[in-house]
């Protein structure tokens, strides 16, 4: 059996990128293609995820929680498309 294709999941931190380096020369010695993964979490996700801990969610009236949550929707947004197209 040949190794034909390595995938390898990074997400910026030294250790990844140390397996990425390694992945690397792992296919270039075997012949192999290399795909490295890189995942962001969706907009929505992120957004929930930094809400402030000092919002208390069970306070805030549905109408002003979904501003709120679109607010720092579109700001992650922002920041992901700027991350795309660099």
């Amino acid at each position: 059996m040949t190794i034909q294709h390595i995938l390898v999941p990074v997400d910026g931190n030294t250790l990844s990128v140390e397996a990425a380096l390694a992945a690397r020369d792992l296919a270039a010695r075997l012949f192999a293609r290399l795909t490295v993964f890189f995942a962001l979490p969706s907009v929505d996700a992120y957004a929930e995820a930094t809400l402030p801990t000092f919002v208390d969610r069970t306070q805030i009236a549905g109408q002003e929680l979904a501003q709120i949550h679109a607010q720092i929707s579109m700001a992650a947004s922002s920041y992901f498309n700027a991350l795309v197209t660099r």
